[in-house]
């Protein structure tokens, strides 16, 4: 045996053939080779899936040239555009959200591999030793603290860009999914606030690859708006279902059971239907985000 082993083979869990990493990259070109050379390497057979978002430098060639398949945006439509457009085209029971610019490692992404077989979503935890702008704290604090209010559970990451997510259960509501990089916090807020299965896996980052963040201010003022609404949205709609013949005392959050929950309570004929596209609206993206792999948006 030789000495150095691919992560997947020291590992249990879902496989890479079962995965879809999604990696929005905006001016990217600095860092997105060494991304998809390090997870290419590290588990073999895993679809990589660059969504090259109107970037201005070489951003889609390195990455294709690195061995991904890229999607490209026309023009900047943002990172929730970019997940959703991802999402889309992928064709794996599971899907991933990873970073562009080197701060994830693969061996944490395999970690949260192998909490994902059993979870609708599973979310990497940023711990004490990953690296982190100093100005950002006391904002991020504030949105932890109105997030973990409203749905009423601690919550270690809000808006971790890494993690692994059941597609049949994503897609049902990246209708939700604003342009921006509150997108994962709104993938947080509807997991959580719908009692789906959410774990948390703690991980270290890196120091960014490359360029610049494009991440403002402002970002964080909209995503306190948007906490908020989703609350108010889910509130609403579960005092309507409690209305329509759950009685009084079933209005608030009405949870609905996971996929896990829907597999374990299947008969045996059924046992794989809580993988696969399940019954009830899925909302497209708009029309700019819908596009095969090799055309550009």
């Amino acid at each position: 045996m030789t000495q150095q082993r691919s992560i997947v083979e020291a590992a249990s869990g879902i496989v890479p053939s079962e995965l879809t990493v999604v990696i929005p990259s905006f001016n990217e070109a600095e860092a997105i080779g060494g991304v998809v050379a390090e997870l290419r390497q590290a588990l073999p057979g895993i679809a990589i899936l660059v969504i090259d978002d109107g970037s201005a430098d070489a951003t889609g060639e390195v990455a294709a040239v690195a061995g991904a398949t890229v999607i490209r945006h026309r023009r900047n439509l943002g990172y929730g555009a970019s997940l959703r457009t991802g999402i889309h085209a992928a064709r794996t029971p599971y899907v991933a959200m990873y970073d562009a610019d080197g701060q994830h490692r693969p061996e944490d992404l395999r970690r949260l591999m192998d909490q994902a077989a059993d979870a609708d979503m599973v979310i990497g935890a940023r711990d004490k030793n990953s690296p982190q702008v100093a100005s950002r704290r006391p904002g991020k604090w504030v949105l932890a603290c109105l997030a973990e209010t409203l749905v009423g559970q601690r919550i270690p990451d809000l808006n971790s860009g890494l993690r692994v997510m059941r597609q049949s259960v994503i897609r049902r509501y990246m209708h939700l999914f604003p342009r921006g990089f509150s997108a994962s916090t709104t993938m947080t807020m509807c997991m959580l606030s719908r009692g789906y299965e959410v774990r948390f896996v703690p991980i270290t980052t890196r120091p960014r690859g490359g360029g610049r963040s494009s991440v403002r201010g402002a970002d964080g003022l909209a995503t306190m708006r948007l906490i908020v609404r989703l609350i108010i949205l889910f509130n609403r709609n579960a005092s309507f279902s409690a209305g329509r013949g759950h009685g009084a005392g079933g209005a608030g959050l009405r949870p609905v059971p996971s996929a896990v929950d829907r597999a374990r309570r299947a008969g045996p004929g059924d046992a794989h239907r809580g993988d696969g596209p399940r019954g009830g609206h899925v909302r497209p993206a708009g029309r700019a985000d819908l596009h095969a792999p090799a055309g550009a948006v």
